[in-house]
């Protein structure tokens, strides 16, 4: 899927301490909503990227070209434990999301902290926010 970007012109993701508002942008899937009330789906099909107010994300994302992505395991139902997460002091986010046709989405290249390892090399990337609970 490449890059997802969420500081994209026109994306105006927002994260507050019960949700995530807004796109993300991806080059070679576009568009990806963060929250069904961003297109007035809400009637139709309820979805969203949940925050506990900690930082814990949870729900669903949803893209027209690659369909859903799943923000944690519990929602999915998953046996595979996995979740994004926003560090509380820094904004960073870490974790992995899931999607049926592309895999795992990595918020953050340094997933030491949630599991992984830290892979940054000469790439360093992560989503940042300056939302703090």
């Amino acid at each position: 899927m490449g890059w997802l970007n969420f500081g994209a012109s026109g994306s105006n993701v927002i994260v507050s301490d019960a949700e995530l508002t807004g796109y993300a942008w991806s080059e070679n899937v576009g568009w990806i909503s963060l929250n069904c009330s961003n297109n007035s789906y809400c009637g139709t099909v309820s979805y969203k990227v949940n925050n506990d107010g900690n930082g814990n994300l949870s729900g669903w994302a949803w893209n027209e070209v690659i369909g859903w992505i799943s923000f944690d395991s519990a929602t999915s139902g998953s046996s595979y434990s996995y979740q994004v997460i926003i560090n509380s002091s820094t904004g960073d986010f870490s974790g992995w999301a899931w999607n049926d046709k592309i895999g795992w989405i990595s918020f953050n290249c340094d997933q030491s902290g949630s599991g992984g390892s830290n892979t940054c090399g000469t790439i360093d990337y992560k989503v940042k926010t300056d939302w703090r609970p």
